[in-house]
């Protein structure tokens, strides 16, 4: 999960959902820090996070994004299996570059 060349930081959280049932699951949350390959315009960034937000939405996935003088930052949270799916797609999107 390591192979964007950038800053990285995963951890596992445990949510519990029903004190009375005692019913839990445990979530991930996972931030990352790269470069942009090139940069972008605020109509550029505002497409980005509307396919994103729709993409995460259908993956139960939430979090946040934010981009700032050529660099993104992203928080996932989602399930672990997912989010290392989702964040191998990241990887290969060609608007990161390696910093």
């Amino acid at each position: 999960i390591a192979s964007l060349p950038c800053q990285i930081f995963i951890h596992s959280l445990y949510v519990k959902l029903n004190s009375r049932q005692g019913i839990g699951y445990i979530t991930t949350q996972l931030i990352y820090l790269s470069k942009a390959s090139r940069a972008l315009t605020s109509v550029d960034f505002l497409e980005i996070l509307e396919v994103a937000k729709r993409n995460n939405a259908s993956l139960g996935v939430t979090g946040s994004l934010f981009y700032n003088g050529g660099w993104f930052l992203q928080v996932l949270e989602g399930d672990v299996t997912v989010i290392n799916s989702l964040y191998r797609r990241i990887e290969q999107d060609e608007r990161h570059q390696q910093s």
